[in-house]
């Protein structure tokens, strides 16, 4: 069976459907749960490797560019609907996870929102990229083999690092000249942010399988490298701030996890001081480094907005858009504007309240916040429904680590997406939403029986 804890029900010859009824399904980490779920593979033993290998091309394609990433999901997606003859029973459990009903309902409740958008068309447009929960569930069927997958995702990462670093050092041309006066590039991706939301999320899960896995150490170390690498060139200044501490939660979780301290005390603690030292010594050692140049840039952004009511800057205008978001979320506090309807009602609020110059200059539909934007579209219920994922994902993730626990940086990853949509509004972007579902499908409760585990 799976990595970790498992113990696998055998249910009659191969093509039997097993004992139990389908429905109700069984509760997740169950022996009828697992039992479904092996049921697949032995069904469809040539499909289900396929489905596998198309998995791992598109893992490793995700972090690169929006194009073959979408192409690679839609061709998991496809295939995955051409085996639910025989995986159909092994996803029901699913159905009773928390975390997978709220992830199928943003979807469902952005698409109801439509209905009352001025600008329907620009809705049907943002519905797309939330598409997350159906790639994360044609995963599902392989998720017993998820240490490839993860190794896969981390190796486009740090390809995508190689290509940024060319690109910074002048090997290659440079392909984000909007960001290249800043010093930053996003690689064949071009925007910055989306390249290292992608490493950084990859960095506390290859740094806890480190620390826990004794295998394939070598390629693990380099591609943790690589990834961190492309988050220093990308200079997002939200991950600058958000990865240190999603690192730290790691090397916390194995200092406190008393199996781990027994049998590796020496390298958790080592590397647990490495980390923080680290961490610590970067404004000492590179003051003009591009990470303390771009957090400083931010500081000054924010400064000259908020003293001198100077806004235009990136970190300014992110503050001018959450100000006046305040009275348009008031006009449709419950049940929002309506996707796709953020342009029209600041450019409409703008214009009414402040000048028609300055809402020319500053009317925008992605105030960059995925708060923010879910306050003005969806109201109430849409921020409900983004914030009950966020902690259901870090508390479910860290349910599965103790499960399975390489997966330790698995709670700390759910931080780093946190973090980051504080200052971008993620469920506008494919290329954010596909990080979500890789989360997610990590998250799944997995087809395994777990024995007594330990809390972390």
């Amino acid at each position: 069976m799976a990595d970790g804890i498992s113990t696998t029900t055998e249910v009659g010859g191969i093509g039997e459907s097993p004992a139990a009824p389908a429905w109700p399904p069984p509760a997740p980490l169950t022996a009828e749960a697992v039992a479904a779920f092996d049921l697949a593979a032995r069904r469809d033993p040539l499909g289900d490797r396929v489905h596998f290998w198309m998995a791992v091309v598109a893992m490793a394609l995700q972090p690169i560019h929006l194009v073959p990433a979408a192409i690679g999901q839609a061709v998991v997606i496809v295939y995955a609907l051409l085996r639910l003859h025989a995986t159909w029973r092994g996803a029901l459990p699913l159905l009773r996870s928390p975390l997978v009903v709220v992830a199928l309902l943003i979807p469902a409740w952005t698409a109801i929102a439509i209905a009352w958008s001025p600008t329907p068309a620009v809705g049907l447009e943002d519905l797309i990229p939330l598409r997350f929960p159906l790639f994360a569930l044609a995963l599902w069927p392989i998720r017993d083999r998820i240490r490839p997958l993860v190794l896969a995702f981390a190796a486009g990462g740090a390809v995508q690092a190689v290509i940024q670093t060319g690109m910074f050092v002048g090997l290659i041309p440079n392909l984000n000249e909007e960001y290249e006066a800043w010093g930053q590039t996003g690689g064949l991706g071009r925007h910055p942010g989306n390249a290292a939301l992608f490493a950084a999320t990859a960095a506390p899960l290859l740094l806890g399988r480190l620390m826990v896995l004794s295998d394939r150490r070598r390629l693990v170390a380099l591609l943790l490298v690589g990834v961190l690498a492309g988050v220093v060139i990308a200079g997002n200044r939200t991950l600058f701030l958000v990865l240190p501490v999603a690192m730290l939660v790691v090397v916390l979780r194995v200092v406190v996890s008393r199996r781990f301290l027994r049998e590796r005390w020496r390298a958790t603690i080592g590397a647990g001081v490495i980390t923080a030292l680290a961490i610590a010594m970067v404004p000492v050692i590179a003051p003009s480094s591009l990470v303390m140049n771009r957090i400083e840039a931010m500081v000054g952004e924010i400064e000259r907005a908020v003293v001198d009511g100077q806004y235009h800057s990136s970190g300014g205008m992110r503050l001018y858009w959450w100000r006046e978001s305040v009275s348009v979320v008031r006009a449709a506090p419950v049940l929002g504007h309506g996707t796709g309807s953020t342009g029209a009602v600041m450019m409409s609020h703008l214009e009414s309240t402040r000048s028609a110059e300055e809402a020319e200059q500053f009317a925008t539909d992605n105030p960059h916040s995925t708060i923010v934007t879910e306050a003005i579209e969806r109201g109430v219920v849409g921020v409900l429904l983004w914030i009950g994922l966020a902690v259901l994902g870090v508390f479910t993730a860290r349910r599965v680590s103790n499960l399975e626990p390489w997966l330790t940086g698995l709670p700390a990853a759910w931080l780093v997406a946190i973090g980051y949509g504080l200052s971008s509004s993620v469920q506008l972007s494919g290329i954010n939403t596909a990080v979500l579902a890789i989360l997610l499908f990590l998250t799944m409760p997995p087809p395994i029986v777990p024995a007594v585990v330990t809390e972390t």
